[in-house]
Order: structure tokens, then C-alpha cells, then sequence
């Protein structure tokens, strides 16, 4: 694909603000999403943060110890859900929507010597009854379920603990987001693709729309995600009505205390 073709698609592209917003259809259960994850170009999420720090900081929230239940909710390729079952002795269970990512999962479990469960499953449908002692919803995960889904994924995420059971939660922080312009655009290559991406916040409504454009070979693919962002009252509100009680609250991943102007929102809430 050269330059021309390049810019010609740019031009013609559907301008980020007017994506229509479809929690059911976004770039996780693309068949091109599959292919990218089940390549041997697949090396894990573009600048995702480090993994042990985030388990340890995980276990430490929560306050889990060996042997305990622990679900691990979207857990993607299982980087958390390797680490807390090899480092930390929990038995943990994975789910995704996606089958690619589950394969990935299932394989690092078994390159660490683990016997591990692993399910391809979209999270909304848990359906699991007094069972774990912990549930992670990590990676701004929850925000990719949309505010009614959301808010019915925490009704059987309460439902799927044990009594006295703890949940965490890792969101970006509405408000920080709110102090950005509302658009954003950048450029970056992988080892055979050139990736336009963009990201979109609605003020209105919470929700940021992000799309990448990956251009490699003759081909053209789009990536859509939708995330609901929520600010602390909003998603403690949510949590209290589904039954749960805040525990704990912090600003980042070195859980400092959480301010306003916090990148993000690091929460454990208990099961009431």
C-alpha cells in the first residue's frame, strides 16, 4: 500500500467523533483481532505496564493469600493470571471472550508448569455462585462492558464471591481524563504494519471511543474499542448498589492515595 492509498483512506474514513457507539462489536472479536493474536507477531499489548509490579500491587490490595479462589475476569492472554498462580499460589481461573487469547493463556500456563483453568466465555454471562474468594476485573477492563453491562456485571460478580469476598478494580479516572483534549491522534509502527490510531472522550456521556488504523501489505484494518470511564462517587455508588462495600481506594499502581487528579482508580470493594 503506498502513500496515495494511505491518505485516500484516511480522508474517507468516518470522522472519530461520529463512530457509532456498539458495545456488542469491537475489535476483541474480530476475526482479523484472532489472527493478529494466534501470530507469532503477537508479543502482548503495545506499552502495557509491568506485570509483576501489577500482581504484587493486586495481591497486596486485596490481600490474598495462598490457596485462595481468584477470578480473573477478561484476563486477556493471563499475564495477571500466570503471575498470581506462579508467584503467589492462588488457583486461578481465567476468562475471555477470546478464543486467540485464551490459547495464549492456556500456553503460558503451561510453559510455567501450572495447571490452570481457562475458559472462553464473555464475561458478561458469569453465572457463578459463592464460589471465588476474589475477583479482578484488571487493565481498564470494566470499562469495555458499558454502563448497562456494567453495572450487571458487578450484580453477578457479587453473586460469584464467597461471603467476605473482595473485588478489584482498575479504571482510568474520569476526571483526569475530562482535564485532556477531547481528541487525540498518533502514529506507530510494529514490525510490518503502520498504525494510525485515535481516541475520542464524549463528555456527555463517558464514554471514549478509540480506533486504530493498521495498514500492512495491500490491506487495511480498523480496530474499535468503546470504554465507559467513571469517577470515584460514580463507580462507588454502582458498587453499593450491587451490593458491595468499598474498602479501599488508590491513585496508581504504587497505590499511593488516590486525589482527583489521580491517572487512575485502584479499588477494592467487599462483599457485603
Amino acid at each position: 500500500m503506498n502513500l496515495n492509498q494511505i491518505l485516500r483512506i484516511l480522508n474517507e474514513r468516518t470522522p472519530i467523533e461520529d463512530v457509532p457507539i456498539d458495545w456488542e462489536n469491537t475489535g476483541y472479536t474480530t476475526d482479523h483481532f484472532e489472527a493478529w493474536v494466534r501470530s507469532e507477531d503477537f508479543d502482548g499489548w503495545p506499552g502495557e505496564p509491568d506485570t509483576d509490579a501489577e500482581a504484587a500491587a493486586m495481591i497486596r490490595a486485596l490481600g490474598a493469600g495462598e490457596g485462595d479462589a481468584l477470578l480473573d475476569l477478561a484476563c486477556g492472554y493471563g499475564r495477571h493470571a500466570v503471575r498470581l498462580a506462579a508467584q503467589f499460589g492462588l488457583h486461578v481461573t481465567g476468562l475471555d471472550i477470546s478464543a486467540a487469547l485464551i490459547e495464549r493463556a492456556r500456553a503460558s500456563a503451561t510453559a510455567a508448569g501450572l495447571d490452570m483453568d481457562f475458559h472462553v466465555q464473555d464475561a458478561s454471562r458469569l453465572d457463578s455462585a459463592d464460589t471465588f474468594d476474589h475477583v479482578v476485573i484488571g487493565f481498564c477492563s470494566f470499562s469495555l462492558f458499558g454502563p448497562e453491562g456494567g453495572r450487571d456485571l458487578l450484580s453477578r460478580v457479587h453473586r460469584a464471591l464467597r461471603s467476605g469476598g473482595s473485588l478489584f478494580l482498575d479504571l482510568d479516572n474520569r476526571l483526569d481524563v475530562l482535564r485532556r483534549p477531547a481528541a487525540d491522534v498518533d502514529w506507530h509502527a510494529t514490525h510490518d504494519s503502520l498504525v494510525f490510531q485515535e481516541v475520542f472522550f464524549h463528555a456527555d456521556t463517558s464514554i471514549e471511543v478509540g480506533r486504530d488504523l493498521a495498514f500492512r501489505g495491500d490491506d487495511a484494518h480498523a480496530f474499535h474499542v468503546f470504554k465507559r470511564l467513571y469517577d470515584v462517587q460514580e463507580i462507588s455508588a454502582w458498587l453499593v448498589q450491587a451490593g458491595f462495600r468499598v474498602r479501599a481506594l488508590w491513585g496508581d499502581w504504587q497505590l499511593n492515595a488516590y486525589t482527583d487528579e489521580a491517572p487512575q482508580i485502584l479499588l477494592v470493594a467487599e462483599r457485603a
